[in-house]
């Protein structure tokens, strides 16, 4: 048998016309055959599906032999009218998962950067294009790693990273160095010494709803003074052990961890997208539309219930935070840990992957400024987790802050500048998120206002590009691979 009869294109994607091309030997590609599958009366729509991923399997494609590069010619040239608009397509970005690395006209940007940086800096933007190669690679062979279990984020394309957290022992840890050092530290909110001045009158105050905000805090810290008069009300309930939080996971969430998030959103009441929080078994809407698209019943049954969403009022309820609490505090079950994060993991790609089909018509150099975000209550932590893509069909899911919870009143001073502190980075973080969503909105609403489908036939939608792989996982059915993890993980794992 030839190449021809043999060859498969392998892209990892939702998209059903590039998926034809995976499923069907080089000699099933013409369009004839396709027209079969998916237009048997709309000759010109046929076509151009056909043309315009036949390219995209042209260029993206790796390894293709030379034999099924020539029948890819022959089909293309056949058509060399309706071609000459489509061969210059520009994609800033990939269709499918991390398993093969594109530059498709990539950039188009990075080719105007580049004439305007020194000799060294084309050196080092070798390198660091080197080493993306090296890692896209990597975990393009980690989908096919039986070390790596199917939920792990090297088998989905995303790159989990954070200060002190280890790797999969499988996991080229020089690569693993690299990719950290992408990623900028935490930084704790710089309070002011006024500020510092004004948590301990409020910590030795019999009455702390008496003590008086300095004046100059009213103006520029006001807000950060009540939700410290607020976080302070939750920690006083906490110490008092009525009951206590190590109790259960219901009573966990319920006296400290819902306050602490409506506290923190009560600074955002001037945000113009309205977020609001809704706490307990709610259902992520995101994980439901996502796993109807790739052919899920929609039992009730199965669906995705977060320990808590936050949503976007004035944006129809678009969810850009997901909460997973992993037991009561203190309880100590590191697989269970594990397997939330995970879980939250496929949560933020699922959100993610609404917003993308929401704002189809927008760029994908405005979406890579957007970040999901994870709240995780784990043992004696509350961890933000951000969920970012990046390029080359690989996703950024990075641990940016953590605090410790204590169930005592000792070192009350520092537990309540650390909560609020933390506090206070997710509210910014947050901020930049409703920005960034913003933008998306602008930009897809005045490209639809120029769209023919006609004339724009070619062109590729992000909802197309941002297409990573989403599972809605149970512990009761997959926490065994999370507890195997956990024996292989380094005790500095930190979930």
């Amino acid at each position: 048998m030839s190449d021809l009869d043999t060859y498969k294109a392998n892209f990892k994607t939702s998209n059903k016309y590039l998926k034809y091309f995976c499923n069907q030997p080089a000699s099933n590609w013409t369009l004839e055959k396709f027209k079969k599958t998916f237009y048997d009366k709309d000759a010109e729509k046929a076509k151009k599906a056909f043309i315009k991923n036949l390219n995209i399997v042209k260029h993206d494609a790796k390894n293709i032999p030379s034999v099924v590069k020539q029948h890819i010619d022959r089909e293309i040239n056949s058509f060399s009218s309706a071609t000459r608009d489509i061969t210059n397509i520009t994609v800033k970005g990939n269709y499918y998962h991390a398993e093969r690395d594109i530059f498709v006209n990539e950039a188009v940007e990075r080719d105007t950067k580049k004439q305007k940086i020194s000799h060294k800096g084309k050196e080092k933007e070798s390198e660091d294009v080197e080493f993306t190669q090296k890692w896209v690679e990597f975990l393009a062979d980690a989908e096919n790693n039986k070390n790596f279990h199917r939920y792990s984020p090297e088998k989905n394309g995303v790159t989990r990273l954070g200060a002190k957290f280890s790797p999969h022992p499988h996991v080229d840890k020089d690569l693993y160095r690299e990719m950290k050092k992408q990623i900028g530290q935490s930084q704790s909110y710089d309070f002011g010494a006024d500020m510092k001045e004004y948590i301990i009158n409020v910590l030795n105050a019999d009455d702390a709803a008496k003590v008086k905000v300095p004046q100059s805090l009213v103006e520029s810290k006001e807000g950060i003074c009540q939700l410290t008069f607020d976080t302070l009300k939750i920690i006083n309930k906490v110490y008092m052990k009525r009951p206590s939080i190590s109790r259960s996971e219901v009573v966990y969430n319920t006296i400290m961890i819902f306050p602490c998030l409506e506290a923190m959103l009560s600074l955002m009441k001037d945000n113009d997208f309205e977020p609001y929080f809704v706490p307990g078994e709610d259902e992520l809407e995101a994980m439901t539309k996502q796993l109807k698209k790739m052919g899920g019943k929609g039992d009730k049954r199965k669906i995705y219930k977060a320990d808590g969403v936050i949503r976007l009022a004035q944006e129809d309820d678009l969810e850009i935070l997901v909460l997973e609490t992993a037991g009561a505090f203190g309880h100590d079950d590191h697989a269970k840990a594990a397997f939330d994060n995970s879980k939250g993991m496929f949560a933020s790609l699922a959100m993610l992957k609404t917003i993308a089909d929401k704002y189809k018509f927008a760029s994908v150099t405005e979406f890579k400024k957007l970040r999901l975000y994870l709240v995780q209550p784990s043992e004696r932590h509350i961890r933000l987790w951000s969920m970012q893509y990046t390029k080359h069909g690989i996703y950024n899911f990075v641990r940016e802050d953590k605090v410790s919870i204590k169930e005592d009143s000792n070192d009350r001073e520092e537990q309540l500048a650390s909560l609020v502190s933390f506090l206070l980075n997710l509210k910014v973080c947050l901020d930049k998120t409703t920005k960034a969503i913003a933008s998306l909105k602008t930009e897809h609403d005045e490209k639809e206002k120029c769209y023919d489908s006609e004339t724009n036939s070619q062109l590729v939608l992000l909802s197309e590009i941002i297409c990573p792989d989403i599972f809605k996982s149970s512990f009761n059915t997959h926490g065994q691979h999370f507890a195997q993890e956990h024996f292989k993980s380094s005790p500095e794992s930190d979930y």
